[in-house]
């Protein structure tokens, strides 16, 4: 990957102060880092044990097979999530109403309830569990209000053009992004090649599904290798030719969209902005996952993101 010597310095001496509990900018207690907003690590212990001391929680975490760690993770992506989205929110003037921030915790819970139910899973139609899945739900509420403010506002308002590959499967996509990611004449004959185009627009209001992922979250000059859908097989390896937020707000186009799509396009957007900030996570929790906006292990990170010189 290429990064600036010095952010990638930065990122390692933040790591090896989280494992050897040596100097750093968080010390010996950080959690997690953005930039230079650092997260205790006592307040992630504190919540983490809150959530796992919830029995509706616990009770959600196994009908939902979040997995042994789920709760853990998920406390630590809302912290993270606020700080990134929590920031451009307010630098954006986006304003989060308390009663809007009670509706979208609701209308999530619905939504992950109906996709399970929808898959055959009867252990979630249980009070107990609806009650756990609604304080998940309500960890994370504040920031994915500010999230779909963001994304309301940047429709019609963010676009980009990429030169862009379609691969069958994720080695030969992170191969691609690097010889992207690389320039000279091997990236110029990987885009005259097979599934290839060039100079690509997409826009939210016409993409508003491709807004939602990781090209969109990514700042001029960066290389992404990622799916665009989870229903399909086919990679992508993007790079962002040039990124536009000067257009003109489109407010009947995000009318049209949903609350979910406004949210996933708001992070995006905020992700963007703040991508020059390194995220990094302690390791108990596992890392900062760019493609999927979560935290998750080494081994379940979604593709790859190379950020520009």
């Amino acid at each position: 990957m290429r990064w600036h010597v010095g952010r990638a310095v930065a990122a390692v001496t933040i790591v090896g102060a989280v494992v050897s509990g040596c100097g750093g900018p968080g010390g010996p207690g950080t959690g997690a880092v953005v930039g230079d907003h650092v997260i205790s690590l006592n307040d992630m212990e504190q919540q983490v044990d809150a959530a796992y001391a919830d029995r509706n929680q616990l009770v959600a975490n196994q009908a939902f097979n979040w997995g042994a760690a789920g709760l853990s993770r998920m406390v630590v992506e809302a912290a993270i999530g606020d700080a990134i989205v929590g920031a451009q929110a307010e630098a954006s003037g986006v304003a989060v109403a308390p009663a809007d921030v009670d509706r979208t915790a609701q209308a999530v819970a619905l939504g992950m309830f109906q996709d399970q139910v929808n898959a055959g899973n009867q252990a979630v139609q249980d009070d107990t569990v609806i009650r756990g899945l609604l304080a998940v739900t309500g960890r994370s509420a504040h920031w994915q209000t500010a999230a779909i403010g963001l994304g309301r506002t940047a429709v019609g308002r963010v676009s980009i053009v990429v030169d862009e590959v379609s691969v069958r499967d994720r080695a030969t996509a992170e191969h691609s992004a690097r010889i992207l990611a690389t320039g000279g004449p091997a990236a110029d004959t990987l885009l005259t090649g097979p599934g290839a185009r060039r100079g690509v627009e997409y826009k939210i209001a016409t993409d508003p599904e491709r807004a939602g992922t990781v090209v969109f979250g990514v700042p001029q000059g960066a290389v992404v290798a990622y799916q665009p859908s989870p229903a399909n097989a086919t990679w992508s390896v993007a790079r962002v030719v040039t990124r536009h937020t000067d257009g003109a707000f489109d407010g009947p186009a995000a009318d049209q969209l949903s609350l979910s799509q406004l949210l996933d396009i708001g992070k995006r957007a905020a992700q963007a902005e703040q991508s020059r900030n390194p995220v990094v996570v302690n390791p108990r929790f596992g890392v900062w996952d760019p493609v999927n906006f979560r935290v998750a292990q080494p081994a379940d990170v979604a593709g790859l993101v190379i950020l520009p010189n």
